[in-house]
């Protein structure tokens, strides 16, 4: 394990585009891709809190061996982490399910919905990609003014929302008296396109508060369902 950090410190210092990984490779270390650092931890299924534990044990591992060498992550009290991208800053996690949702993508109040439920959706393969066959990749929205649990509770219940919404739909069921307060009608709304896109990376210079003593992760892991694809947590 130690010459595995060792390569990531040297990476780091000297600059090389790299990646390391467990043996299960669901906890990744990216290297120099946009920021210094991006700490991500993944697996097929609908288990957040799965995903968010390893995610904190991993970062804490990761702090431990960094300050080992005399280095910790940037931290601001006013801005939180520092990242390369202001829109960052805060905690700097973004956590993340891939769920197949066509009926939502066709329903012109898709893009209002997520707003008001304070997620973010994205194509499957990074920033400004397209959706293919009505698979999203569905984040939180925010980073700053809320706590890492918060963030990833916050796509827990709009996840589980967005599927209950999508059953619905598929059923030939009206969704009325589910859409959040704050979202518009589908007369207010022009027509949304069903495809959209992202994701961002890290800095050896950010992560969470004091991930040695992470905060306890959300209670309740999304529920289990075939919309539901794969969950990931990313200190970007």
């Amino acid at each position: 394990m130690d010459d595995v950090y060792g390569s990531f410190l040297k990476s780091l210092c000297i600059g090389v585009m790299d990646g390391v990984h467990n043996d299960d490779k669901n906890f990744l270390l990216w290297i120099n891709e946009e920021d210094h650092t991006r700490i991500i931890s993944m697996q097929q299924g609908g288990d957040m809190k799965a995903v968010f534990e390893r995610f904190c044990r991993g970062l804490g591992e990761v702090e431990t061996h960094i300050k080992g060498k005399g280095k910790e992550f940037m931290w601001n009290e006013h801005l939180g982490f520092v990242l390369t991208c202001p829109s960052n800053l805060g905690t700097g996690v973004r956590c993340s399910v891939h769920a197949k949702l066509p009926k939502m993508a066709a329903d012109a109040r898709f893009d209002s919905i997520c707003q008001s439920l304070r997620l973010q959706k994205r194509g499957t393969s990074g920033e400004f990609t397209e959706s293919i066959g009505g698979v999203y990749d569905i984040s939180n929205l925010d980073r700053l003014g809320s706590s890492e649990v918060q963030q990833v509770q916050c796509v827990i219940d709009g996840v589980t929302l967005l599927i209950q919404m999508e059953k619905k739909l598929e059923n030939g069921e009206s969704i009325d008296d589910m859409v959040p307060g704050g979202a518009s009608s589908a007369e207010e709304t022009p027509a949304a396109q069903p495809s959209e896109s992202g994701t961002a990376p890290s800095a050896p210079a950010a992560t969470e508060s004091d991930p040695s003593a992470p905060a306890k992760p959300a209670e309740e892991p999304p529920a289990k369902g075939r919309n539901k694809k794969s969950s990931s947590c990313t200190l970007i």
